[in-house]
């Protein structure tokens, strides 16, 4: 049997309304439009040799990796709607439907990732296991504008270019990722931002440690194969409100058979 990885985007946990999408397609990415959330999104992946639609072909790689050893990413360029969440309320990370097989020694991984992301928090050995961090600290670059025009800004990365970190208008915060998840560490502090429909959110989410190509996890110091753990569960990215009221936008990434490339 063999697999493929798929990539698929919508605005909810329902199969049915997800998308198919091209991974490294810098210049056409994703238009999600739902009750809460109006953004794109565009996913890259290094290396990339999964499922493409009828029609498309495969990009394999981005200009956005050149220089750097990250293994994928997850860029978002949107609005939150309602003018009711705070920075606080709004969370993004995995979860999962069902228990989930752990290597050993995942629980250095796991301090691991919470070094990094101060933020996280998460219950890795739950029926529904779950790691969540608010997104103005775990994202990795994050540039907010202000925009009242009634139309949606431009994507800012149709060649693959980098998010430039600019948040400082919100509280003087000095432009560098480490200064903006310190701050927003603190409760008091996500709580006082308010977010409005007039702001742009540029959200991207990346890092080294998951390897699609390989189907394997890198940490510091070691490898390890994910397919012998592995139950047969997508990888689930979402982004939602903290009590669940809400989802802003879903990503998955799940292992099919090769000729399942059908919606």
């Amino acid at each position: 049997m063999t697999l493929k990885l798929r990539i698929r985007v919508g605005p909810s946990y329902d199969p049915s309304t997800l998308t198919t999408i091209l991974p490294n397609n810098d210049d056409n990415p994703f238009l999600l439009t739902s009750e809460h959330f109006i953004g794109h999104i565009c996913i890259r992946i290094r290396d990339y040799n999964g499922v493409v639609l009828p029609g498309q072909q495969v990009r394999r790689t981005s200009p956005w990796f050149d220089g750097n050893n990250e293994q994928y990413s997850i860029q978002v360029h949107g609005r939150f709607k309602g003018d009711k969440w705070t920075g606080d309320d709004i969370v993004f990370g995995n979860d999962f439907d069902q228990p989930i097989r752990l290597p050993p020694g995942s629980w250095i991984g796991l301090k691991i990732l919470q070094f990094i992301d101060p933020g996280l928090e998460a219950d890795v050995y739950s029926p529904k296991p779950w790691a969540y961090s608010p997104f103005l600290v775990t994202m990795n670059a994050i540039r907010l504008t202000i925009d009242n025009s009634p139309s949606f800004p431009p994507w800012p990365s149709p060649n693959g270019e980098h998010i430039a970190e600019s948040i400082s208008l919100l509280d003087q915060l000095p432009s560098f990722p480490s200064a903006r998840r310190r701050y927003f560490s603190n409760k008091e502090n996500r709580e006082r931002l308010k977010i409005t429909e007039d702001q742009v959110w540029d959200l991207d989410f990346f890092n080294a440690y998951i390897d699609f190509d390989k189907f394997a996890v890198k940490l510091p110091g070691f490898e390890i194969g994910v397919m012998k753990y592995w139950d047969g569960q997508p990888l689930r990215y979402v982004c939602k409100s903290r009590d669940a009221s809400a989802i802003f936008f879903v990503v998955v990434f799940e292992l099919i058979e090769e000729d399942e490339t059908s919606e």
